[in-house]
């Protein structure tokens, strides 16, 4: 009887290994990364060369 609890125990075991949470993580990385390319994106804009780098705006 033991044996048969053991296997029918097993699919549980893979089952909670097998969560939902890491292909989420994934998920959520990834529209993080983009997210935060945005918004570098449009903080460099935003960004006056002048002020930013004390630059006398002579090339």
């Amino acid at each position: 009887m033991s044996a048969a609890m053991s296997s029918s125990s097993a699919p549980a075991q893979e089952e909670r290994r097998m969560s939902p949470v890491i292909p989420l993580h994934d998920l959520v990385r990834d529209a993080e990364q983009r997210v935060a390319r945005v918004v570098v994106l449009d903080l460099a804009r935003d960004v006056q060369p002048r002020r930013a780098g004390r630059d006398d705006g002579i090339a």
